[in-house]
């Protein structure tokens, strides 16, 4: 490969000549390596690299684990992709060795929305869908079963709605803590919302505004339909005219 077949990104564009001085490895791998669109195992395979063939280094990933690469096919074809970072070695740039450390963080431009999309879901914690159906239950039968063991109605919903929000809040604290790629959530969340446009996250925060309307709706629903259940099935106590007495004394 020679310089002139770099392949110049978007966000390289205003650079001048010498800052467009490739970066060049080699992959060291006997067997070849797959050239895949996303910077996981299982992500689609644009094509494969031989063995200690030259790539140009066009980014990583913040743990330097994947390298995102532009190779240079038999049929003269240059395709980008990722690599993992292992099989990555004598990274120059004009004649100079380079630390994978320098290497600017890739923000996907030669990703699709799609791949950046399919990426983010295979990182993300899978407790979404949980909390959706938390938010559903936890709150109306929290409210009920506390009502009941107090045993009166207005501080029974009052402390289930506060058992039901402390241990809502601390299960969102606990998996959030517990999920190391909640920065690089982040950070693809913004590349993605970025490159969508303003009319299309609109429409999508307005998706997840009926979304949560919709749940708190429903919650507010089944609780209402508990308590009603309850009231209808608690003994009632007769009060007889001795209490009313005592009442007024």
């Amino acid at each position: 490969m020679t310089e002139s077949n770099f392949p110049v990104p978007a966000y390289q564009n205003n650079l001048s000549e010498t800052q467009l001085v490739p970066i060049i490895g080699t992959v060291n791998c006997s067997g070849g390596v797959p050239l895949l669109a996303i910077p996981i195992k299982s992500g689609t395979v644009r094509a494969y690299i031989p063995g200690f063939s030259p790539v140009f280094v066009l980014a990583r990933n913040p743990g330097i684990t994947w390298m995102e690469v532009a190779f240079l096919t038999s049929t003269g074809d240059m395709v980008n992709g990722w690599i993992e970072a292992v099989y990555i070695t004598d990274i120059y740039k004009d004649q100079r060795s380079v630390n994978p450390l320098d290497l600017r963080i890739s923000q996907f431009e030669n990703n699709t929305l799609h791949e950046i999309a399919e990426y983010r879901a295979t990182i993300a914690p899978g407790w979404k869908q949980s909390l959706t159906y938390l938010c559903g239950f936890l709150i109306p039968f929290g409210a009920v079963g506390t009502m009941a063991a107090f045993g009166n109605h207005a501080s029974g919903v009052g402390a289930g709605l506060a058992v039901a929000l402390v241990v809502l809040i601390a299960t969102i604290v606990a998996l959030k803590k517990s999920h190391p790629g909640k920065a690089e959530l982040k950070r693809l969340e913004l590349i993605r919302r970025a490159r969508q446009g303003s009319i299309l996250n609109i429409k999508e925060d307005a998706r997840k505004a009926m979304l949560l309307t919709g749940t708190l709706a429903g919650s507010l629903l089944v609780g209402k339909t508990a308590l009603d259940v309850y009231l209808k099935t608690r003994p009632t106590k007769s009060v007889t005219r001795t209490d009313i007495n005592i009442h007024r004394w």
